[in-house]
């Protein structure tokens, strides 16, 4: 689904014109994959994984 959000902000306006969209998917998929870079992604893993929280992570820490 394509919504024009400057005619409708409120996502009710489809977009139909194939040349619209066409454009629009390529500038998505180009900023995708300029920013799809998991080098650190999963490389804290709670039981057994690879590295250790940080300290001072409050949601972490025991409750005293």
């Amino acid at each position: 689904m394509c919504f024009d959000l400057a005619a409708d902000p409120t996502w009710r306006t489809l977009i139909t014109d194939p040349a619209r969209i066409l454009e629009m998917t390529r500038r998505m998929l180009t900023w995708r994959s300029r920013h799809l870079d998991r080098t650190h992604t999963g490389l804290l893993v709670q039981s057994g994984g690879v590295g250790i929280w940080p300290p001072g992570v409050e949601w972490k820490e025991p409750n005293s």
